[in-house]
């Protein structure tokens, strides 16, 4: 539980896998479950961590269609980005921390250190993608760039909620 003590009916500190999945979602509990987790190590698991990833997903869920509503749909189709499309530093700053995201992703995911894979993602998208990112789009906005980074990170967000990155790829 959170306290580090051992689940049991009789103690009735017990987390029922179905009432968490219907009250915060599917994907914050496989997060939970993920992100946080040392191999060989007991973990600590309650609704406020839960809770704390459904507000992760939410993030997700926000972020994705507001980039969707505000680019226009001629470029929701799968975009490569060349060197002319760079047309900020901002651009050129937001892709190589994408870049860099990846390498370092794959070579945890290579390990299998599914953890830090899932907590680099988490960083990327609240910190880098939200807070920077589309803040300064919002003065000067690159479509290509911003429907790159996106669909770029939910390909990458999808082995850790595949039910939200399923529905916000499909709209």
């Amino acid at each position: 539980d959170k306290y580090g003590k051992k689940m049991s009916k009789s103690k009735d500190n017990g987390i029922d896998p179905l009432d968490v999945v219907a009250k915060y979602g599917a994907d914050a509990v496989r997060l939970s479950l993920i992100i946080g987790m040392t191999p060989g190590q007991d973990t600590r698991m309650s609704e406020e961590k839960i809770a704390s990833y459904r507000n992760f997903v939410t993030k997700v869920w926000n972020s994705v269609r507001y980039i969707l509503l505000n680019v226009d749909t001629k470029y929701h189709q799968t975009v490569e980005i060349t060197a002319q499309d760079i047309k900020s530093p901002a651009d050129s700053w937001i892709l190589c921390e994408l870049n860099k995201l990846m390498q370092e992703s794959t070579a945890c995911m290579e390990k299998w250190h599914l953890s830090q894979t899932g907590t680099k993602l988490y960083n990327f998208l609240w910190n880098t993608l939200c807070n920077y990112y589309i803040e300064m789009s919002k003065t000067s906005q690159n479509p290509k760039v911003l429907i790159y980074v996106t669909q770029t990170l939910l390909k990458m967000l999808q082995p850790f909620i595949p039910f939200v990155t399923q529905e916000l790829w499909s709209l």
